[in-house]
């Protein structure tokens, strides 16, 4: 079944838009964010609904500001982090029907008469509304004919793990071989090298002096360091400590 977003005014699905551009974001798996998500939406109608069914739907990436996504991810990658949770909630949304009916034609007049036709603008802007309406209470009448009490909801974890992994696949790959520091790309064939933060203790407890508690292991970002960046580390942590002997020299003389 192809994605098609559930916001009230989105017209978006894997249908209609030949450009491949929009990405389509299941519904969080945490009862919070799904109900921040739907009544964002204007879809409130949806949330007496359990969470096994909510979770099958979608909100496009439209609906996002830019600073929601991964640098570089191109509106693919929601910056998203569980310790502690945190899930961008989409706050854009204005009606799109202009992507798929004409200006011209939305712009034209409606008939004045209930026996005069419709306009071609109004047919068609009918028409679009109840497809959609249509295309949802399908699904809503196909998930409404699943039996709570049988849903398998291991199936429904290890599907939304899988997604999860799926996720941090394409997160490691915005962030294959960028230095945490500089963030700068290293080229696999440069002279410059990259280290793995966490396999030398020395680089982590220099960075926890520089940058107290702020880069940890398997947060979501690039978990290596360059050679170059090793080198200001080392000196930026050298002067770190003669600062703090020389104010411990002038308490230890008053």
């Amino acid at each position: 079944m192809s994605k098609r977003c559930c916001a009230k005014t989105c017209f978006n699905s894997q249908v209609n838009d030949k450009s491949g551009k929009t990405s389509y974001f299941g519904v969080p798996k945490y009862e919070e964010y799904a109900h921040k998500w739907l009544t964002a939406a204007g879809r409130e109608d949806l949330l007496s609904k359990p969470l096994i069914k909510l979770v099958k739907y979608f909100i496009c990436s439209d609906h996002f500001e830019p600073h929601c996504f991964y640098p570089g991810s191109k509106k693919t990658i929601l910056r998203k982090q569980t310790h502690p949770l945190e899930i961008p909630i989409p706050t854009i949304f204005k009606s799109n029907i202009e992507k798929f009916v004409p200006k011209a034609l939305l712009n034209s007049p409606e008939a004045s008469s209930r026996d005069e036709t419709e306009t071609e603008a109004s047919s068609k802007l009918t028409k679009m509304k109840v497809l959609n309406e249509k295309m949802f209470i399908a699904e809503e009448d196909h998930l409404e004919d699943t039996n709570p009490d049988m849903v398998d909801f291991e199936m429904l974890e290890e599907e939304n793990l899988v997604k999860d992994e799926e996720d941090a696949e394409e997160e490691k790959d915005v962030f294959a071989n960028v230095c945490r520091l500089c963030s700068k790309k290293i080229e696999t064939n440069a002279s410059i090298q990259l280290v793995p933060i966490f396999r030398r203790k020395d680089i982590v407890k220099m960075l926890n002096v520089i940058l107290p508690n702020v880069i940890q292991q398997d947060d979501g970002w690039p978990q290596d360091i360059c050679d170059l960046c090793i080198e200001k580390v080392k000196l930026c942590d050298s002067l770190i400590n003669s600062f703090v002997n020389a104010q411990e020299n002038f308490l230890h003389m008053s």
